[in-house]
């Protein structure tokens, strides 16, 4: 644009502002909307954690269901003891000296695994003071994530 040259429209016109604001946010909402069909994940885990007792549970179950349409290659789950700040991560083998992961699921599978609390706070007494326990699931490349959390003690929050 040269000096002394004129805008061919009044930008002091609301129509003009509202058009110029159509056609700036248009093509960035189909691109947004385009970028999230083509991401879209196909792989879909549901996990539920569930515990035989309100307050410090003696076995947790596990269950992780693939909802999606193709299978999963599951690795090694992550128990993390949580307390405030402070968080202690431990992950799972298997149970009764067997090795279950990395687990193959297929869709509509799910996979159940019982956790003996018992174990861990024969290796670790102090667990017993944390209060929340979070499971995290993720596939064997890291893609897929999914998580739970339960409540096993009473704290000054929960």
């Amino acid at each position: 644009m040269m000096i002394g040259q004129t805008i061919p429209f009044n930008l002091q016109d609301p129509n003009v502002l509202i058009a110029l604001l159509i056609v700036a946010t248009v093509p960035l909402v189909l691109y947004l909307l385009i970028r999230r069909l083509i991401n879209k994940p196909r792989k879909i885990l549901e996990v539920t954690l569930d515990k035989d007792r309100l307050y410090l549970p003696r076995t947790l179950y596990l269950t992780v269901k693939n909802a999606g349409p193709e299978p999963v290659d599951i690795a090694r789950p992550l128990l993390v003891f949580s307390h405030f700040f402070i968080r202690r991560k431990l992950t799972l083998k298997g149970s009764e000296g067997h090795l279950y992961y990395p687990l193959f699921l297929d869709p509509g599978m799910s996979h159940e695994l019982s956790i003996d609390m018992d174990s861990f706070f024969q290796y670790d007494s102090s667990l017993k003071k944390y209060s929340r326990i979070m499971v995290r699931i993720s596939d064997v490349k890291g893609q897929i994530r999914a998580s739970k959390s339960i409540s096993v003690r009473k704290s000054l929050f929960r």
